[in-house]
C-alpha cells in the first residue's frame, strides 16, 4: 500500500489527530466567519505552532471565477502578521514558473509532494525547493484541497525545525486539511459571487445585491451625474470588419473609456451595443465633485481614445469616435424586470434626457454635450448651443458645449 504521503496519487487522511482538534473547532467557530483570508492564515500559523506543529510556511492558492485573475495566491512567513495575497493571470499556467512548480503535479494530478530539504543529496526536483533550502527551510509539504467541482485548491506547509515534520505533524496537517478546505471554500465563493455582481452588475450595484437588494421594484431615488456614450459608425464597421476584429475594436473602446470612469469614482450600470451608461453618485463625494470627476473622466477617455486610434491607425485600422451626453438629475435606482431575470439599473426622465443628448452630438457635430444642470456645476469654461428639442423630453432644453 503506498504511504498515504508519498509523492504520487494519495488519500489524504479525513479525521485529524486528536491534538488537531483545537485548530479543526477554531476553524468551524470563528474560521469560517472570518472576513479577511490574509488574517485567517496568520491566525492558523499561530494556531498550528501553539499545538506543536512547526510551521514556518503557509502557501495557499485559490482558483476563482475572474475575467483577468485565474487565482489568488496567499503566502505566509513567520513573523508576518498577515499574509500576502497575490492575484495570478490567467496566463500563469502557461509561465515557465508554474510549469517548473511543485503545484503543477498538486493541481492537475491530485498529487501530494514532500520533499525532505535537510537530509543528505536531497530530491531538489523542484528549482523553488533550493530557494527554500537555502531560506533555512528543512521539509516541505504540498497537499491538493478540494474546492468547488473541477477546481482544485492547493495549501503547502513549511518547517525550518532540525529533523522536518514528525510523523504527528504530518499527520495533524493532514488532518485538518478536510475542515480548512471548506473554510476556504466558503471564502472563495464570497469572494467568486462578489466579483460577478461587480463585473457583471457594477461595484456600488453589485454589492446592493448582495446586501439584499432582490426584490423587483426595490429602490430608491438618488441624484447623479449621468453618463452615456455611444460609438460612432459602428454599423459601417461590422459591415466592412470581421467579426473578431470588430469585437476586438468594441473590446478597446470599452476598455479605454470604462478604465477613465472607474478612475474618477463612476459606475458603468450596463452596455448597450456599441455604448454604455454611467452614473457619478453626489451622495459619495458631493455633487461639485461628482460633477468634476464626471468632466474628467470624459477628458480622459477621449484623449484615450485618441492614444487608442494613433495605434489603430498605424496598422490600418479604421479610427474610433464617440459621442457623449452628460446630465444631474433624479433617476429611479433598483431593480427592474422580470420575477426571474432583473436588472439592477437607473431609471426616469433623466435617463431619457441624457440619452437624447448624447444622439444630439451627431446633429451638431459636437463630441460632448451637457444638459444646463450639468453645465451650471461644470469647472470648465462652456457655452450655450441654445435651446434644442429632444424627442421625448416635453419643452426644448437649453445644450451646452465645453468652450
Amino acid at each position: 500500500m503506498q504511504n498515504a504521503f508519498s509523492d504520487g496519487i494519495a488519500t489524504i487522511p479525513a479525521l485529524p489527530a486528536a491534538s488537531a482538534a483545537p485548530v479543526v473547532q477554531w476553524l468551524l467557530a470563528e474560521g469560517r466567519r472570518s472576513t479577511d483570508i490574509r488574517a485567517l492564515i496568520a491566525e492558523l500559523a499561530r494556531r498550528m505552532n501553539d499545538i506543536g506543529v512547526p510551521v514556518a510556511r503557509i502557501n495557499i492558492s485559490i482558483p476563482t471565477l475572474h475575467p483577468l485573475v485565474y487565482a489568488h495566491t496567499y503566502r505566509w512567513t513567520r513573523g508576518m502578521d498577515q499574509a500576502e495575497q497575490t492575484p495570478r493571470k490567467h496566463t500563469i499556467r502557461d509561465s515557465p514558473e508554474y510549469q517548473v512548480s511543485p503545484l503543477k503535479p498538486v493541481y492537475e494530478e491530485n498529487r501530494i509532494i514532500r520533499r525532505r530539504l535537510d537530509v543528505p543529496s536531497p530530491i531538489l526536483d523542484f528549482p523553488i525547493l533550493k530557494e527554500f533550502q537555502e531560506q533555512g527551510l528543512t521539509d516541505y509539504l504540498a497537499l491538493p484541497a478540494q474546492g468547488r467541482v473541477g477546481h482544485r485548491m492547493a495549501v503547502t506547509w513549511a518547517t525550518d525545525r532540525p529533523g522536518g515534520f514528525d510523523e504527528d505533524d504530518i499527520a495533524r496537517l493532514g488532518g485538518i486539511l478536510p475542515v480548512l478546505s471548506l473554510v476556504l471554500e466558503i471564502h472563495s465563493q464570497e469572494s467568486i459571487t462578489r466579483t460577478l455582481l461587480d463585473t457583471y452588475i457594477g461595484r456600488h450595484s453589485g454589492t446592493r445585491v448582495l446586501d439584499g437588494s432582490i426584490r423587483r421594484g426595490s429602490g430608491e431615488t438618488i441624484h447623479a451625474a449621468l453618463w452615456m456614450c455611444d460609438l460612432r459608425g459602428s454599423t459601417e464597421m461590422a459591415e466592412h470588419l470581421p467579426r473578431d476584429a470588430m469585437l476586438g475594436s468594441l473590446n478597446a473602446f470599452f476598455e479605454a473609456v470604462v478604465e477613465r470612469v472607474h478612475n474618477h469614482g463612476g459606475e458603468v450600470l450596463k452596455f448597450m451595443g456599441d455604448g454604455l451608461l454611467a452614473i457619478f453618485r453626489p451622495d459619495l463625494v458631493g455633487e461639485g465633485l461628482c460633477v468634476c470627476n464626471a468632466i474628467d473622466a470624459a477628458d480622459e477617455a477621449f484623449g484615450a481614445v485618441d492614444t487608442l486610434n494613433a495605434a489603430r491607425i498605424a496598422v490600418g485600422e479604421p479610427a474610433l469616435r464617440f459621442g457623449l451626453g452628460l446630465h444631474l438629475g433624479d433617476v429611479m435606482y433598483g431593480n427592474i424586470g422580470a420575477p426571474d431575470r432583473l436588472d439592477f439599473t437607473v431609471i426616469g426622465p433623466a435617463v431619457n434626457l441624457v440619452s437624447r443628448l448624447e444622439g444630439l452630438t451627431k446633429t451638431v457635430n459636437r463630441p460632448l454635450l451637457m444638459s444646463s444642470e450639468f453645465a451650471k456645476l461644470c469647472p470648465r469654461p462652456t457655452q450655450s448651443l441654445g435651446r434644442h428639442a429632444l424627442r421625448g423630453v416635453a419643452e426644448p432644453h437649453e445644450v451646452f458645449a465645453l468652450s
